[in-house]
């Protein structure tokens, strides 16, 4: 009776699971006010999407952009009743 092979594996060693799991709540933190002062319209997006603040901060934080919205649609209807 022929002897079959038996197939042996090699072990592997798991990955570290703290890099699997990606950046701690801290670090995203630390990267998204970093951007919020230096690339806001990032910033913005990581804030979105990373972060668990509450709503009263994230209306606080983009509220420059709706102010300066609201303020650059007054200038058009302005200027364009001016110009008619």
């Amino acid at each position: 009776m022929p002897v079959s092979k038996s197939k042996t594996r090699k072990k592997t060693k798991p990955a570290a699971k703290s890099a699997a799991v990606g950046l701690s709540y801290d670090a995203k933190t630390i990267i998204t006010v970093f951007l919020l002062v230096t690339a806001y319209p990032i910033g913005i997006i990581l804030m979105f999407l990373w972060m668990d603040w509450p709503t009263w901060l994230k209306v606080l934080v983009v509220s420059p952009i709706l102010v300066l919205g609201a303020a650059s649609l007054m200038a058009i209807f302005a200027l364009s009743a001016f110009l008619l």
